[in-house]
């Protein structure tokens, strides 16, 4: 099993943004390490609006090295909006921005600005409102979300200043001449691409250096197909499947433009997270409990291991799968499996009641709470298969509001 996975840049969720140095599933194409002198909130424990700000050293989150190779993640993946940086982590949750040093994870408001309330679009935490999404690229963090009553991609600095808008985004009318459905974005390879669900869907692609904007598979979604968010880059294709009105799904491949898209295979039943990498294919089966690769290129199916763990998903990174089984065990938790990627298990550990799988970053694993969003526990990747590992708390310092 190949150790090292290919590397595609947003960054997504998602999402692109795994992330650049915000860990990314795309080809290094930025490869700036300049250091940016920046104003960030001093982390203080006092939850009354900052005044005190320091300045700081941050370095671009430039692909590097030192930052974890995703196999399938961007930031945006599953909607989780988490990014990182050399010397940071950045996340969206509740449509505000959030961020923390690496040695010590405690998430403040990305907002310096003195006796700033944090509540509305003045913020330079503002991350776009309700259902909005975080994205990164070429030193600037993106957010696609409200703003003045209309969809907004604006564009930041890495302290959350400077706030610019790049475009005001296309909602398509339904037949009565009115907007509405719902709205769901994944930055990825300096584009955010974003789907409007409404009695049809429509997809589009936005340029992040200059807004421009394109509407994607028109005619693949004339009869009411869907695409599910689930974008994945690999290479120099995009991959995405299509569900049909009869319930099936097919896997297509694309340019990132959306341009010539082809059917490449009937999707399995029952199989919705799933990792790509090398034109290689890794899902885990629900239904016979069993992981499968497969080889896009030679058109074959392998079965490579069977763990019979029932409903989960497997999600994959350069070293690790992790299964989140979906299904409550013993004491009501969801259970968390680790395995290395020739599929020994390494790990069992049961989550926190709410507690939710989040993301991988460069040296430990993030959880969320289920019901607020907020990243609540991690994982040192050093603890993993260890008799020591544990969840740790994440200090929120925002807890008594």
């Amino acid at each position: 099993m190949k150790r090292t996975l290919a590397s595609i840049l947003v960054c997504v969720f998602f999402v692109a943004i795994l992330f650049a140095g915000c860990k990314q599933n795309t080809k290094a194409t930025n490869t700036t390490e300049t250091e940016l002198s920046q104003e960030i909130p001093t982390a203080k424990e006092d939850t009354s609006p900052q005044e005190t700000t320091a300045t700081v050293e941050i370095t671009e989150p430039a692909p590097s090295a030192s930052i974890r190779n995703p196999a399938t993640y961007r930031p945006q993946d599953r909607g989780k909006n988490f990014l990182e940086t050399d010397s940071y982590y950045y996340y969206l949750n509740n449509g505000l921005i959030y961020f923390s040093e690496k040695t010590a994870p405690s998430f403040y408001l990305l907002c310096s600005k003195p006796n700033c309330s944090h509540d509305g679009e003045d913020c330079n935490a503002y991350g776009g409102g309700e259902g909005s999404a975080l994205g990164y690229w070429d030193g600037k963090l993106y957010t696609a979300g409200w703003l003045n009553n209309e969809l907004a991609l604006v564009r930041m600095d890495m302290d959350g200043s400077n706030h610019e808008l790049v475009a005001t985004m296309e909602v398509p009318l339904d037949s009565k001449g009115q907007q509405g459905g719902s709205y769901t974005f994944v930055f990825a390879l300096g584009s955010l691409y974003y789907f409007v669900d409404a009695q049809s869907q429509s997809v589009f692609q936005v340029e992040l250096s200059t807004g421009k904007t394109e509407r994607l598979f028109k005619d693949l979604l004339a009869d009411e197909s869907a695409i599910p968010y689930d974008l994945r880059f690999d290479e120099d294709y995009m991959y995405f499947t299509l569900n049909h009105n009869d319930g099936s799904r097919t896997l297509y491949r694309s340019s990132p433009d959306g341009m010539d898209a082809q059917p490449i295979w009937d999707w399995p039943e029952n199989v919705w997270e799933w990792g790509l990498s090398d034109r290689v294919l890794y899902y885990y089966n629900r239904d016979d409990g069993t992981f499968y690769e497969y080889d896009i290129e030679a058109e074959t199916l392998t079965a490579k291991a069977t763990v019979q763990l029932g409903l989960g998903s497997a999600y994959y990174d350069t070293d690790y799968i992790y299964l989140v089984t979906t299904e409550y065990i013993g004491s009501g938790y969801n259970e968390f499996y680790t395995y290395d990627r020739d599929y020994n298990l390494l790990q069992h550990i049961s989550l926190p009641h709410s507690g939710d799988y989040l993301y991988a970053a460069g040296d430990k694993l993030f959880f969320s709470n289920t019901y607020s969003y907020k990243i609540a526990y991690y994982l040192p990747f050093f603890e993993i298969g260890s008799e020591d590992a544990e969840l740790h708390k994440v200090t929120d310092p925002y807890a008594l509001r």
